[in-house]
């Protein structure tokens, strides 16, 4: 299977959302984190929005060695420019050029058909004057299909072979990404490197990036734990773990270590003062964790039960939290831990003295009551 592009704007699309700035510093980890992980390409910022953003690339640019290291620019000879320059000192860099193709978006920028296609032009010839380019279609999901196939084939006369599709707003549906990308796939063929780039609003971004994978498209673009624009974007570590267990179905693989995913996470969420979340998929706190004695006795027995995605594989570890929803089993699993028999009359009284009773919610302090306990018994 062929390993899918893998391209992180975590540090673009990702960090302008409210809430999500980081220092230049901060984004030189996060960006270095990314390329230990395996990223193929680290979106590393929009080089002419901002001095700091500048500058924040031009020191990506010089720090990464692997990874390829994109700019973001508007088709304007300004953002090109800037991007250029940020761009000089990487080994690998890509200049992505953002272009318009809705109806609704060619209005609020005074673009007719003709100015917008004429103006891509210019400017995909004037980029590629410097370095590789490739376009992201904005809104390519309400953008007229016979309109959208004229920009890419456009792009394809200029040499440029990589397009990325584009759910701006985040109002399509799955059969709807697998629709619009199977089109495109079939009007081009193997003449374009096809990528998707989608937006939460609805809460299928991963769901509408993976069905763009199983149509065909090469290229995936996300972020970490899946930050960006309102509702966010595609979340790295949801396409890696959907890839590493189901890469069979989609055709494809990542190069991802997501071993690495979860530290990363960690230092995001720091960076970002963002507090830890409970429910996000591989990534939050809840994510390993059972409180249910139920779940908690099948675990114990095998783990695969209620454990199809192995904590292990992203860097964490199995939680099995003592709490009110708890039985006597996960008593007898921490006995044994701390080297204790299992006696039924003492995890008789540990169960009505911690789960019927009030649990301690430090570790230490619940180890402690335990061997309390267990000294009185």
């Amino acid at each position: 299977m062929k390993p899918k592009i893998i391209h992180d704007t975590t540090l673009r699309d990702g960090e302008q959302a409210p809430g999500n700035s980081m220092t230049v510093e901060e984004k030189i980890r996060v960006a270095l984190g990314l390329e230990v992980m395996g990223t193929d390409v680290i979106e590393a910022g929009f080089p002419a929005s901002s001095p700091d953003d500048f500058q924040v690339v031009l020191e990506i640019a010089q720090s990464v060695t692997n990874s390829q290291v994109c700019a973001f620019a508007r088709c304007k000879h300004e953002d090109i420019d800037a991007a250029h320059r940020a761009l000089k000192p990487a080994r690998k860099p890509q200049i992505e050029i953002v272009v318009s193709a809705s109806d609704s978006h060619l209005k609020a920028r005074g673009l007719t058909y003709r100015s917008n296609r004429e103006n891509i032009q210019n400017m995909i010839r004037y980029a590629q004057s410097f370095v590789e380019v490739k376009i992201i279609v904005e809104d390519a999901t309400r953008a007229n299909r016979e309109y959208l196939k004229g920009i890419i084939e456009l792009a394809l006369k200029e040499k440029v072979n990589r397009c990325v599709l584009a759910d701006t707003v985040g109002i399509a549906i799955p059969s709807q990404i697998d629709s619009l990308v199977r089109e495109m796939k079939a009007e081009f063929a193997d003449d374009i490197v096809l990528g998707i780039h989608c937006h939460n609003d609805l809460g299928l971004a991963t769901a509408n990036s993976l069905a763009a994978i199983k149509a065909g498209v090469e290229e995936v673009q996300v972020t970490l734990c899946g930050i960006g624009e309102r509702a966010g974007n595609t979340a790295l570590e949801e396409i890696g773990a959907a890839l590493h267990y189901h890469g069979a179905f989609y055709q494809g693989t990542t190069k991802l270590d997501l071993g690495k995913v979860y530290p990363l996470y960690q230092q995001l969420m720091q960076f970002i003062d963002h507090p830890p979340l409970r429910t996000k998929a591989i990534i939050g706190e809840n994510a390993f964790a059972t409180e249910a004695g139920m779940h908690q006795n099948a675990i114990l027995k095998d783990p695969n039960t209620y454990e199809a995605v192995k904590p292990e594989a992203f860097g964490r570890e199995r939680n099995l939290v003592l709490g009110k929803h708890s039985g006597r089993a996960i008593i007898r699993h921490r006995l044994s831990l701390l080297g204790y028999d299992t006696d039924q009359a003492v995890v008789d009284r540990l169960y009505s003295e911690l789960v019927l009773g009030e649990i301690p919610t430090n570790e230490t302090q619940l180890n402690e009551r335990f061997l309390n306990i267990l000294a009185i018994a």
